[in-house]
């Protein structure tokens, strides 16, 4: 990631400051895991590819008149929909550990994924 483009996104302390105001949510994305079965470290231009156009994430927070969506649901959207605000690289040694928020619109989103019952 440049330095350039770190600097315009939210520090990660202050991840907790973000609200969402009128109908935008704040989703986390998680990476995917960073290596493969056979034990190849993918570079994260390759785990970008496997996203496939389509992101599967989290909502955080969500603002006052967002109705398409409630907090702690997973969600699916197009690969660029919404604002990168924060984002933290996954480790040298492939744990998925890293993650980006994104603001968007809640119309932006494509689906809701149903939670399984237990």
């Amino acid at each position: 990631m440049s330095q350039f483009y770190e600097k315009l996104l939210v520090p990660s302390d202050r991840v907790e400051d973000i609200q969402p105001l009128d109908d935008n949510i704040l989703v986390r994305i998680t990476f995917p895991f960073g290596k493969t079965d056979g034990g190849i470290i993918m570079t994260q231009t390759s785990l970008g590819t496997e996203l496939r156009g389509r992101i599967i994430g989290e909502v955080l927070k969500k603002g006052p008149n967002a109705d398409f969506c409630e907090v702690g649901d997973e969600v699916i959207f197009a690969k660029y929909s919404g604002t990168v605000v924060s984002a933290k690289d996954c480790s040298d040694n492939g744990a998925a550990d890293g993650y980006e928020l994104r603001i968007m619109d809640d119309k932006q989103l494509i689906a809701t994924l149903k939670k399984k019952e237990k």
